[in-house]
């Protein structure tokens, strides 16, 4: 439910501070909103977050997180800029560096865990039944950020709207993002360990709904579609973390939840870059509105894909502890 608040707030906001463009700053003007948001928690929190300590505080892992941002740098900037730059030679440089730094990293903190210190991954915690096959149901399953980006473009470059009307237009999903989670509850007694699964087919069909309506030329009804893909991904959010942190020990809970959001961000990127570069790609130098459309069909089935073959790793009954029907 925050996240869909959060989703209305921001979309509306980014494109009334883009329309405004203050300071000239243009599509910079987003990261304004976080100063007034930052102005509000941070004193906010000083009341309102309980001071908690560990009785074994963990001490930070400073090579394991140096390691791992090398890693993921070296793997995702390429992908981003390697297309628009031309494919130069240190994107592939870089994508040749990515592994080794990984597996550099993977050793790190093997031999940290065995040394007895605080890795940021513990490697023994991913032998847990159905954690690995949870993490790659999460990764799937965040694909879904790229469709904010394909069909903000889409909008402003295939129906030429302005920033603001873009965000106006994805009101639709943000307010099903909403509403998916006072239902979540209720899909995880019907459905059980299907609830995510559920949720994700919610998504992927009203993505291959917004596909048919772009290539039909029909853009006006996409409200509807919008509105399926944000009431899916409300049901299927939680339900997924859920699942995944299920059947963990409660001691180990926060740090597996840490994987799954560390595991969204990581998809999130990745999904910009390969998501887009299919959308890119599709609509080569062509820019009318029917090539905007048919590369943002093929993109949101691309979406819709990944989102299924999230349901299935999220419905496997390898993953333990999970509540309803077997």
């Amino acid at each position: 439910m925050t996240f869909g608040l959060a989703s209305m707030a921001g979309l509306f906001l980014g494109g009334t501070l883009i329309a405004l463009d203050i300071f000239g700053l243009g599509w910079r003007s987003i990261f304004l909103v976080n100063l007034p948001v930052i102005a509000i928690a941070a004193p906010a929190a000083l009341f309102l977050v309980k001071e908690t300590r560990s009785d074994r505080p963990s001490k930070l892992d400073v090579g394991g997180a140096v390691l791992l941002a090398l890693g993921l740098f070296a793997l995702i900037a390429p992908l981003i800029e390697g297309r628009e730059q031309g494919w130069p030679w240190w994107a592939f440089v870089m994508l040749a560096a990515a592994l080794p730094l990984l597996l550099a990293f993977w050793r790190f903190e093997r031999k940290l865990e065995i040394a007895g210190g605080d890795p940021i991954l513990t490697p023994s915690l991913l032998r847990a039944p159905g954690l690995m096959r949870g993490l790659l149901a999460a990764l799937f399953f965040y694909v879904v950020a790229a469709f904010w980006l394909i069909f903000s473009i889409y909008q402003q470059g295939g129906l030429g709207r302005t920033p603001f009307a873009a965000g106006l237009a994805i009101l639709p999903a943000a307010a099903g993002f909403f509403l998916g989670p006072f239902v979540s509850g209720r899909a995880l007694k019907v459905f059980g360990r299907y609830a995510a699964a559920a949720g994700m087919g919610v998504q992927a069909a009203g993505l291959a709904a917004s596909a048919v309506l772009t290539s039909i030329g029909a853009p006006r009804f996409l409200f509807v579609a919008l509105f399926f893909i944000g009431v899916g991904q409300g049901i299927a959010l939680p339900n997924l973390v859920q699942t995944v942190v299920r059947g963990i020990d409660k001691t180990q809970a926060g740090l597996v939840a840490g994987l799954v959001n560390s595991m969204f961000q990581i998809s999130a990127a990745l999904a910009a870059a390969l998501i887009g570069g299919l959308f890119f790609s599709v609509l080569g130098s062509v820019t009318d509105a029917g090539s905007f459309g048919h590369a943002y069909s093929i993109a949101a089935l691309a979406i819709a894909g990944c989102l299924l073959i999230a349901g299935w790793l999220s419905s496997a009954p390898a993953i333990p502890g999970q509540g309803g029907r077997p």
